[in-house]
């Protein structure tokens, strides 16, 4: 088994991924052991280069330097130089979907776009044709009942068949819109430790929002999980899914909660631990078990 170790905390696991966080994220370890850039503890643990370390321009240098010999512009000396050792562009590079801001991890991408301004401003233009369409499809629908009144005068017993249809919103884009503050407060209150679990089955197996029913494991002995895509049920990783859910409702529980709950901070601190993610992994996974039953 190969075992993972930061140079600079002592930080170890087996698990790549886990230690692919550890490098990435927001505040970074603590040189206990050595200080050793970031970027070179990607090359020497993992074999590879952080995806997340924003490129330099490389024709900075050459711009400052002619300007600066032209006497246009000065040079500004506290601006700091490029580094020709900088990772160069990478299409992976994570930014905003709506205006396009480079991030260094998820999950500063994640909170910045639920508060970005273009996102309001395209709420804006899509409420405008919502209403537009609200407006066309009352219309439509009093000439459907008057359709209806007249076929039912000239029908004696008829007998309807409602269908309701449901949009099942793709992987990871559920709707977690009713999922508020106060509701993520008593999760915590109810016990850190059970929180993500119980916020995934509010979110992933609430019958009130079979919008969200997108996942199920269709055998407890296999390697797989079903996840609906947006037009398709499709097979992936059980393993990689259940982290992917659990990192996405902790960053959910992170982004609410205001300090105050010393068994939260004590799980906070214990998140990325072995025991801690494998526990909660093991809880996920028997939740999605015992309520994917309602997943039609």
């Amino acid at each position: 088994m190969v075992i993972y170790s930061c140079p600079r905390c002592g930080f170890n696991t087996n698990h790549k991924s886990k230690m692919r966080a550890h490098f990435n994220r927001k505040n970074i370890c603590s040189a206990t052991c050595s200080d050793t850039p970031i970027e070179k503890c990607f090359e020497d643990v993992l074999g590879d280069k952080n995806r997340n370390v924003i490129p330099c321009n490389p024709l900075c240098n050459h711009l400052c330097n002619h300007l600066s010999s032209s006497g246009v512009i000065p040079c500004n000396p506290n601006v700091i130089p490029c580094n020709p050792n900088v990772i160069p562009c990478n299409p992976n590079v994570i930014s905003c979907q709506y205006c396009n801001k480079v991030f260094t991890a998820r999950q500063n991408k994640w909170r910045h776009e639920k508060r970005c301004k273009e996102k309001n401003n395209n709420k804006q233009d899509i409420s405008q044709i919502d209403t537009n369409v609200t407006a066309h499809k009352d219309e439509v629908i009093s000439e459907l009942k008057n359709q209806i009144e007249v076929l039912l005068t000239k029908v004696g017993n008829t007998t309807n068949n409602n269908t309701i249809n449901i949009n099942i919103n793709a992987f990871g884009k559920e709707n977690i819109d009713y999922v508020t503050g106060n509701i993520i407060n008593k999760l915590i209150q109810g016990g850190p430790y059970k929180s993500i679990p119980r916020l995934l089955k509010h979110i992933h197996f609430n019958p009130k929002h079979k919008e969200n029913h997108n996942i199920r494991i269709p055998n407890r002995k296999e390697k797989y999980a079903k996840i609906y895509n947006g037009d398709k049920w499709e097979l992936r990783d059980k393993k990689e899914t259940i982290e992917d859910l659990s990192d996405r409702a902790y960053n959910l529980l992170e982004d609410h909660y205001d300090g105050g709950n010393k068994h939260m901070d004590k799980f906070i601190g214990e998140y990325e631990g072995e025991n801690t993610s494998k526990k909660i992994h093991k809880e996920t996974e028997i939740m999605i078990l015992n309520n994917q039953d309602i997943v039609e």
